[in-house]
């Protein structure tokens, strides 16, 4: 599993680090990066244009075949409580 979450300041806190702890606790080969970025901050491609798109068109044709999910926080809450209870 593949994930990108963003959060406002407001919103990284104890509860989220456990929302990422229950994720990452069915996956062993897990990494977990964490950016701390400007919210005006323009995405800078670090990588060649051409991977850029090529990824871009890929993420794109997995959503559109079904092998993608989008979350708002709410949603991973629930989806969390559901999946990985204890």
């Amino acid at each position: 599993m593949d994930a990108v979450i963003k959060v406002s300041p407001e919103e990284f806190d104890e509860n989220f680090f456990a929302k990422i702890k229950s994720l990452l606790k069915y996956s062993g080969t897990a990494k977990v990066v964490i950016e701390i970025a400007e919210r005006d901050k323009k995405n800078i491609v670090e990588e060649p244009v051409s991977e850029y798109w090529a990824k871009v068109n890929q993420s794109i044709k997995d959503i559109e075949s079904g092998r993608g999910v989008v979350f708002t926080m709410q949603e991973l809450d629930e989806y969390l409580k559901k999946n990985f209870s204890e």
